[in-house]
């Protein structure tokens, strides 16, 4: 089945999955989100993905702006170094994140 949609994202780089998988285990690919709104009786209308500038510029960038700063307010703890370091990481990590999916119930006759 096609839905015009990249089905071959099982094949995410191994640091990639692994983040993601550690991060939000509950996070799938896309072809396994589908299969699960099919069983669940929804057929699929269309999918889409934000446009990366909405991540890279509305996301990203704000948050290495704030990152100094909080880390300077934050000097010497232990917590907040690891946190600004893990989001450092989720940055490098970058991949398109969040597919948004229009479903219509299916409705028996």
């Amino acid at each position: 089945m096609s839905h015009g949609l990249p089905m071959n994202d099982l094949l995410r780089p191994a640091e990639i999955e692994k983040f993601w998988v550690d991060a939000v285990p509950e996070m799938s690919t896309i072809g396994h989100n589908i299969s699960i709104m099919q069983k669940a009786g929804y057929s699929l209308i269309a999918a889409f993905t934000l446009p990366e500038t909405c991540w890279t510029d509305t996301y990203f960038l704000p948050q290495k702006a704030i990152q100094k700063a909080f880390l300077e307010e934050n000097a010497g703890n232990k917590a907040a170094e690891a946190f600004v370091e893990y989001m450092k990481h989720e940055a490098e990590l970058y991949s398109i994140m969040d597919m948004f999916f229009i479903l219509v119930k299916k409705y028996k006759s």
